[in-house]
């Protein structure tokens, strides 16, 4: 596993996580840097990722959450950014040993 890699995406969803960053700054910042990432992960880091990335593309600000089927709030992305976080963090530790 290529730790350099994993952290890029765990300083970012820590941002978030502590509220450094709001979660429409996230959801885009996120997106865009999955989007554009060239690097293949192993399979749980992908599916880690992708699953976060799913959730930041759901997300909807106030303002358009009544409007989008299926979007998804400030909360929710918290809540599975937190997940993810941890997963990345358990992998990491794994790959440590």
């Amino acid at each position: 596993m290529n730790e350099e890699y994993v952290r890029k995406y765990t300083d970012l969803i820590r941002e978030f996580v502590r509220g450094e960053v709001t979660a429409t700054e996230f959801s885009t910042k996120y997106m865009n840097e999955f989007l554009d990432d060239d690097e293949i992960p192993d399979d749980e880091v992908f599916e880690s990722l992708d699953y976060l990335f799913v959730e930041a593309d759901a997300y909807c600000g106030p303002e358009l959450r009544d409007d989008v089927i299926g979007g998804i709030g400030e909360a929710e992305l918290e809540a599975s950014a937190t997940e993810v976080l941890e997963e990345l963090n358990e992998l990491l530790d794994e790959n440590d040993r």
